[in-house]
């Protein structure tokens, strides 16, 4: 297991007893106190809400697998935050939030069609509650912190719905142009690896409701 240490995890953590589920860790209630927002993810995603989750491709070690221009933010502006390589090669915080990517309007909710997708125009290191329900509709909380920004998930122009799940069409001011296959997730988990992991992502049973972002930066 590696182990990276940045800054110590303030206060306002709020780790309760959780609740394992296949590899997830869920917990009862929220666990940040902090200025709160609700993302409310899109009518669009109507009838994909249980595929909310993916890959992010790692970023190289030396950024503890982030994309190099977040983590050199995160550094550069003395940010909280920790890495840890977990035994499923997930990159979680030394307290246990996940590093995972998110659109463009879960951190800036007014971000426009013309925006670039630049470093520059996110706050790095936001910490996340994404909120999820099982098949008998009991609600878990899971800890999350950004770590990376997905382009793709651009819808057309002028959609209220950009910017929020993956879509397969990148914002078309972005520098990446390619247009790839769509999987409708909101959640990417960074990991160290993906090689021979992608069961891991599979079979949770459980879906999407919302997200709670902590505006602290």
């Amino acid at each position: 297991m590696d182990c990276y240490k940045n800054h110590m995890p303030k206060s306002k953590e709020l780790f309760h007893k959780f609740v394992e589920k296949d590899w997830l860790n869920l917990y009862t209630r929220p666990t940040y106190a902090g200025n709160e927002r609700t993302v409310n993810l899109p009518a669009s995603l109507q009838g994909n809400y249980g595929k909310w989750l993916s890959h992010e491709t790692a970023g190289a070690k030396e950024f503890h697998y982030l994309n190099e221009y977040a983590y050199g933010q995160i550094d550069r502006e003395k940010r909280d935050a920790s890495w840890e390589v977990t035994d499923k090669n997930f990159v979680m915080t030394e307290g246990g939030r996940y590093w995972v990517a998110v659109g463009p309007k879960v951190l800036e909710p007014d971000y426009p069609d013309t925006g670039t997708v630049k470093e520059s125009d996110f706050k790095y290191a936001t910490k996340l509650d994404v909120i999820v329900v099982d098949d008998t509709g009991n609600k878990y909380y899971i800890p999350c912190i950004a770590g990376d920004i997905k382009n793709h998930t651009y819808v057309a122009d002028g959609s209220p719905d950009n910017g929020f799940y993956h879509t397969g069409h990148p914002y078309p001011y972005s520098i990446d142009k390619r247009i790839v296959k769509a999987d409708h997730s909101v959640i990417e988990f960074i990991r160290s690896t993906t090689t021979g992991n992608a069961g891991d992502l599979n079979g949770t049973g459980l879906k999407i409701d919302s997200i709670i972002v902590y505006d602290e930066y």
